[in-house]
């Protein structure tokens, strides 16, 4: 008895080696997660306004921060009307950044007259943020309360051109578009 004993103990202990070699698979398990964050918006609040110029040849400039100066011989009118810069309001997820590129990428415009003739040209100036890191929208709030807004000035060029009212809006003017995008 004693060598069948041993017998089937050594066959047990093979048989449990076996199993223990036999494993030839293994498995884990993973976690799918995600963060949802608000939608990225942009919303113009003001045009690039140069107010009225008396004609001439030179230059208008609209600085982002709303100052105006001339060159040239071009002066503001006698009722000079509003100059500002433009701006735009970005929201999203606070704290997030985000890019900004323009539409045309050189900052050229071409403004005409209502009939789509006489065309100056406009140089849009690289935005510069109203408050805070330009590309950084705030985190007072947290959530989907961030907000920035940033400023495009520019410099009108003008050579004699007849009065009346130029806009890249009218024909043969030039698309003007700024895209936000998160980082």
């Amino acid at each position: 008895m004693n060598n069948t004993f041993k017998a089937l103990v050594a066959i047990a202990i093979l048989a449990i080696a076996g199993l223990a070699e036999a494993q030839n698979s293994a498995s884990a398990s993973a976690t799918a997660n995600a963060t949802i964050i608000c939608p990225i918006k942009l919303v113009k609040v003001y045009d690039l306004n140069f107010g009225n110029v008396v004609s001439g040849a030179g230059t208008a400039t609209v600085d982002n921060s709303n100052n105006e100066t001339y060159s040239g011989n071009i002066a503001p009118g006698t009722n000079p009307g509003s100059h500002n810069a433009a701006q735009f309001k970005v929201t999203g997820q606070a704290g997030a950044t985000y890019a900004i590129s323009m539409t045309p990428s050189t900052g050229t415009l071409t403004v005409t007259d209502a009939s789509g003739n006489n065309p100056a040209t406009v140089q849009l100036n690289a935005p510069t943020a109203v408050s805070g890191t330009l590309g950084t929208l705030d985190q007072e709030q947290g959530g989907c309360s961030g907000d920035q807004r940033f400023n495009i000035g520019g410099v009108l060029t003008v050579s004699g051109q007849p009065a009346g009212s130029y806009s890249n809006a009218n024909p043969n003017g030039t698309l003007w578009q700024e895209t936000v995008t998160y980082n």
